[in-house]
């Protein structure tokens, strides 16, 4: 089942031009897991307080409205590591 379903997924990124990139280094990962765990804490922090909002039964969608808001905005906020915007350190590249 694991190769029948990497096999499915490679095709779902493909069809949507979605490119893989490999990491070179445990430093790369670990810069990718933060900027997941800063859009992931940003993302449902305001998921969480609509929820406790709407009645159980329910779920507020509103992370996927803000979801481009908020990558923009971590993609032009200067990073500590880099001292500069993820948008300026990928032009660089």
């Amino acid at each position: 089942k694991g190769s029948e379903f990497r096999r499915d997924c490679e095709r779902l990124m493909k069809r949507h031009d979605v490119k893989i990139q490999k990491a070179n280094s445990k430093r790369s990962i670990g810069i990718v897991k933060r900027y997941n765990r800063t859009l992931a804490e940003r993302l449902f922090r305001i998921q969480d307080v609509l929820d406790l909002l709407l009645p159980i039964s329910e779920k507020s969608k509103v992370w996927v409205k803000n979801l481009p808001i908020i990558v923009k905005e971590l993609n032009n906020s200067v990073t500590q590591l880099f001292k500069m915007t993820s948008a300026k350190a990928i032009q660089k590249k």
